[in-house]
């Protein structure tokens, strides 16, 4: 399998009219890079793997205060 590094560069050189398509993580964490850094095999993966941690972690916030919001949650977080 390849890496994001390889997915990356390889739907930036797609041929016109393919429908290669990579990840919005991949893409949002290569584009987060300066133009000078995405060449670098290491600087992309690094970004990628960071912007998974980052995304998962607050993943669960959201999820955390979805559930903080449901009326019955929220009758009990009243209470004292």
């Amino acid at each position: 399998m390849n890496d994001a590094f390889d997915q990356f560069w390889q739907w930036r050189e797609k041929p016109p009219g393919s429908r290669l398509a990579i990840s919005n993580e991949i893409y949002s964490a290569v584009m987060s890079l300066p133009e000078a850094q995405r060449t670098s095999r290491e600087a992309v993966n690094a970004a990628v793997e960071s912007w998974s941690a980052l995304r998962s972690s607050t993943t669960g916030l959201f999820v955390d205060s979805a559930a903080a919001l449901r009326p019955s949650n929220r009758r009990e977080l009243c209470r004292d």
